[in-house]
């Protein structure tokens, strides 16, 4: 039998078996608060399509992968240097692959380093490029369409030189006294960074490192008004 009859199979029969579930629920008086269990149609394509036939789209700067299976990924994701795939990663990660979650999730490697992992109906890497995260066929009736989020505009690749001014609120220790006391500091700095958030990320780690900046000081964050760049272009200013 096929991929695509067994697939069509499995959605017309379960569907009952949904409808049966969410009727149980409506009868109980059990609210539905879960965005997966609102939807028959889409807890189907859910509990079929995904739980029967997800694969793994894996991303890790220029190399990619579609796996079927969890060990195939941790395989895949032992090869990255630097990356050491532990117990509460992996117990983490089947999680995210067994569950309803559709989203594709990013996973930290160190600073300012992500690998990210899309559930996908593609079986090879060719299929995924060629048709996207999803590649059988969907309902007729009822349609699920997912939506891409938006990427921060702080994420926004933009390769040169910054100059970051930064505000913060500083500890500073009285000689005589011994009490400490916030005082209202102006930082200026010339960062190479890839984005804003490279550069903020940057600016943040140089802060925390100063031996002479109490680390009970209070840093901005990047979306506030305490926290400003400037795009110097390729080469600094000056």
């Amino acid at each position: 039998m096929k991929y695509d009859s067994l697939t069509k199979i499995l959605y017309q029969e379960n569907i009952n078996w949904v409808y049966s579930i969410v009727k149980e629920l409506d009868a109980k008086g059990i609210e539905r608060k879960e965005k997966f269990i609102q939807d028959p149609y889409l807890f189907n394509n859910i509990v079929v399509l995904g739980y029967y036939f997800m694969n793994l789209y894996i991303r890790y700067f220029d190399k990619e992968v579609v796996v079927q299976k969890i060990d195939e990924a941790v395989a895949f994701l032992s090869e990255i240097p630097g990356f050491e795939p532990d117990d509460f990663f992996v117990n983490d990660f089947v999680s995210y692959v067994n569950g309803p979650i559709q989203y594709p999730k990013r996973y930290k490697v160190r600073n300012r380093s992500y690998f990210i992992v899309i559930k996908t109906n593609a079986k090879t890497l060719e299929e995924f490029k060629a048709n996207g995260t999803s590649v059988v066929e969907q309902s007729a009736e009822q349609p699920v369409v997912e939506k891409e989020r938006p990427r921060s505009p702080y994420l926004s690749d933009n390769v040169g030189w910054y100059e970051a001014e930064v505000t913060f609120n500083r500890v500073l220790a009285n000689p005589v006294t011994g009490k400490s006391r916030y005082f209202s500091t102006d930082f200026v700095a010339r960062v190479k960074a890839t984005s804003v958030q490279d550069c903020y990320d940057r600016v943040m780690d140089y802060l925390r490192s100063r031996p002479d900046i109490d680390s009970r000081s209070q840093l901005p964050s990047i979306k506030g008004r305490n926290f400003r760049t400037k795009f110097l272009g390729l080469y600094p200013e000056g």
